[in-house]
């Protein structure tokens, strides 16, 4: 399939990447970057890199800011930019540019997937502005920080929030080479059960830095626990 992925952030990478390691060909959309005639090694997320270098040199992968031409051939139109500014708070205005772009040079029938944290109901507010005839997804991503390839590869199941049984089936074959079980629930509930994830993952953070400080003269070093 033909995929676009909109944001080149380490969400985005790391989907791309993987993806275009399963056979796919992607093009990797930057919002930001003036001209990314090449992309920019990020040592944050191990074996990415290696995954980038081969997509790249077997042409399954591309970087562009061309956001229109990307977008006008994709079959899948993935939105993997980030939905939090620098206070912490919600902000969809990189979104909603991504929408407007699928709603005015998407193919007829698109498969637009939200990936990440949105506010409740916004897949839904994406759907109803794109129209009835488009299918609109959101994927809840459990991608830990530094173990995103790992998770991508190894990941026990797929959680898919949408009311379309055609993007379900779409995600379903997208993925089928994983051979794990590609779930379909609710809009919404996909995007609770993202928020419940990252609220726990914090959590567990938090704990074992605070263990850590507690017991810092005898119990096994931060990077162990």
């Amino acid at each position: 399939m033909r995929i676009a992925v909109l944001g080149s952030g380490a969400s985005g990478l790391v989907t791309g990447a993987c993806l275009a390691e399963l056979g796919h060909e992607i093009w990797c959309v930057d919002f930001h970057a003036a001209a990314p005639d090449n992309f920019v090694l990020q040592p944050w997320e191990p074996g990415l890199n290696d995954l980038l270098l081969r997509a790249v040199n077997n042409g399954r992968i591309h970087f562009t800011t061309d956001q229109a031409g990307a977008i006008a051939d994709a079959d899948i139109i993935f939105i993997a930019v980030e939905n939090v500014n620098g206070d912490g708070n919600s902000d969809l205005s990189v979104l909603w540019n991504a929408a407007d772009l699928i709603q005015h040079h998407g193919k007829q029938r698109p498969l637009t997937v939200i990936l990440g944290d949105i506010p409740l109901g916004t897949t839904r507010s994406v759907q109803d502005s794109l129209g009835e005839a488009a299918d609109v997804a959101h994927q809840a991503e459990f991608f830990r920080p530094g173990n995103g390839v790992e998770d991508f590869f190894q990941a026990e199941q797929l959680l898919i929030g949408t009311d379309s049984p055609r993007a379900h089936q779409i995600l379903a074959i997208l993925y089928q080479s994983l051979s794990i079980p590609v779930i379909g629930v609710a809009p919404v509930e996909s995007e609770w059960t993202q928020y419940a994830a990252k609220t726990l993952r914090s959590m567990k953070h938090s704990y074992t830095q605070r263990l850590s400080r507690i017991h810092k003269n005898t119990a096994p070093s931060y990077a162990s626990l």
